[in-house]
Parts: C-alpha cells; structure tokens; sequence
C-alpha cells in the first residue's frame, strides 16, 4: 500500500443525509477524493486547521461541482470514529501514512451529528440483535 500510495493523506469527501433511518443511508455516495502529501497537515495542526485547509481545496477546485454553503458543517473522521476539532490532527489521533480520512459535510452541529451516529449505530445493533 506504501508503494502505491506513499505517505499520503486521503480525504474521501461525504454529504450526510440527516434523514438516514440507518447507517447505510447515512453517508450519499462519495462526492470526491483529495489525495495529498502526508505535510499538507504539520505536526501542530488542529483538526479544526485541518478541516479550513480542505474547506479550502474543496472550495477552490474548479474542476468540482460542489458548494459549501455557510450553513454547512464539516466533520472528519478516521477509522469510523469522528475527530474532535480541539485535538491535535496527528499526535491525538494516531495513524500511519498513507491515511484515508472521511470528510462528512453536514448541516447541523457537531454534537447532533455524534448524536445520529449514536443513535444510528444502536438502532443497527438492536436490529441485529433479534
């Protein structure tokens, strides 16, 4: 995986449907994928700094037909668990290079979004469970 793609970060980019009944509905079929060098993030890098810098790209990208509007949030996440956006980007939230990162584009608060993965993941486990 190194060889192909090297010490990379991946931003695998999602717009949420807050109106998802399951897990499976949650996430809209990928808009895009930014693939960039692991020191596009520095070592002091937030996961908030991180989240203006792909803002920052997504919004920039010609090439995309995508617009953020005001209203919208934007969630990371990595190996299924959101990121917090007062953690340190590498440091608080350990991987190796190449890394593949969800990017969810939302239009409620951080704390709803946890809450409907929450809630969604219990309702899958009930569901399981019978």
């Amino acid at each position: 995986m190194f060889e192909e793609h090297g010490s990379s970060l991946i931003f695998e980019v999602f717009r949420i449907n807050l109106q998802a009944g399951s897990l499976a509905e949650l996430q809209d079929e990928k808009i895009t994928e930014i693939k960039v060098s692991g020191g596009f993030v520095s070592g002091e890098d937030s996961v908030a700094a991180v989240k203006e810098k792909v803002k920052f790209l997504l919004t920039h990208n010609t090439q995309l037909n995508l617009t953020i509007e005001d209203t919208d949030r934007i969630t990371l996440s990595f190996c299924g668990r959101p990121m917090k956006d007062e953690t340190a980007f590498y440091a608080d939230n350990f991987m190796l290079l190449p890394a593949w990162v969800q990017v969810f584009i939302h239009r409620c608060e951080y704390k709803e979004f946890v809450q409907l993965i929450t809630l969604l993941i219990k309702n899958n486990q009930e569901h399981l469970a019978q």
